[in-house]
């Protein structure tokens, strides 16, 4: 077969492969850009979406983690600050001393007898104090549960303004929900969070009559 046309069959043959196997490309090399080009629109709109969906996701986390960290670093400070007791007097330090420590709430006679409790013999001791606004502000931060809740009982008997102040932050406090609240003769295992919203409904204010009494007392 003459030269000339071998290499014309063989030319033929190149030139029908080569349009056959179409190079590998995106969508404008194969001349339909306009569908690529919507979904990459489409794509970069949902990823805009997204980015803004996870940033505004973690912008609230940080919000809600700054807030809770505001709280906390209020309760740290209302309780690092230490109370002078020398502003008491020797009986005011120790009813302090018993209301700091106490690990039972009784409002009202307990026991067989119906005897005054050691806690609200302390509180109405503490209320004769000069400076007995002060010492229970301290006190309801620091002291036990039961101490916490007989000295805003106390603050709300003494100085309604300071109570409405100091609740919010007692109610806040990171300590465990439960205190021992003494009836009569009987030891009941409450919440603490019961006790502080039976403080708030006003159901021991009766008792602040009796308290009255006993301040006046000599």
């Amino acid at each position: 077969m003459p030269k000339a046309v071998i290499r014309s069959v063989y030319g033929f043959f190149l030139r029908r492969s080569a349009t056959k196997k179409r190079p590998h490309g995106n969508a404008k090399d194969l001349g339909n850009d306009k569908p690529h080009g919507r979904a990459t629109a489409t794509f970069r709109t949902r990823n805009r979406n997204s980015l803004w969906f996870n940033l505004h996701a973690l912008l609230m986390k940080i919000a809600l983690l700054l807030t809770f960290l505001v709280v906390i670093t209020f309760g740290l400070q209302a309780q690092s600050v230490a109370y002078n007791q020398a502003m008491l007097s020797k009986e005011g330090q120790q009813a302090f001393t018993t209301l700091l420590r106490t690990t039972s709430f009784a409002v009202g006679g307990v026991g067989p007898g119906g005897q005054l409790s050691k806690g609200e013999t302390a509180l109405v001791e503490l209320l004769k104090e000069a400076d007995s606004i002060n010492a229970l502000v301290y006190l309801t931060t620091n002291a036990n549960a039961e101490g916490s809740l007989y000295t805003l009982l106390g603050l709300k008997f003494i100085s309604k303004e300071t109570y409405d102040r100091q609740f919010p932050l007692v109610k806040r406090l990171p300590v465990p929900d439960q205190a021992t609240f003494v009836i009569g003769c009987e030891i009941v295992h409450a919440k603490r969070s019961d006790l502080l919203a039976t403080i708030e409904v006003g159901s021991f204010d009766s008792r602040f009559a009796f308290w009255r009494r006993e301040i006046r007392k000599p």
